[in-house]
């Protein structure tokens, strides 16, 4: 996941951050993917990503997240990558501070 957030950010500096993700799907697919922040189990923000095939076959997903809606508090980023055959999660921690 890009950015490769520090594990502390400032909620004043937050605003809105960019997230980029990449994969390399299998032939003749075209999965789609989401970022979720949670915190515990409840899901705080979610954005639908925004695909862009490369001429090398990979696809790059963009969005953003606008951190600086959350109160300060531990949350858990999470991208979920999906096709019909299955899909795939990705998490990192961080924390917003004040």
């Amino acid at each position: 996941m890009y950015p490769a957030l520090s594990p502390r950010i400032s909620r004043a500096a937050a605003g809105a951050v960019g997230v980029l993700a990449t994969a390399r799907p299998a032939p003749g697919t075209s999965p789609e993917a989401q970022v979720e922040v949670l915190q515990g189990s409840a899901t705080r923000l979610a954005s639908r990503l925004v695909a862009t095939r490369t001429s090398t076959g990979l696809i790059q997903w963009s969005g953003v997240l606008r951190l600086g809606e959350l109160p300060p508090g531990d949350y858990t980023l999470r991208l979920t990558a999906s096709d019909p055959s299955g899909l795939v999660t990705r998490q990192a921690q961080l924390a917003i501070e004040p």
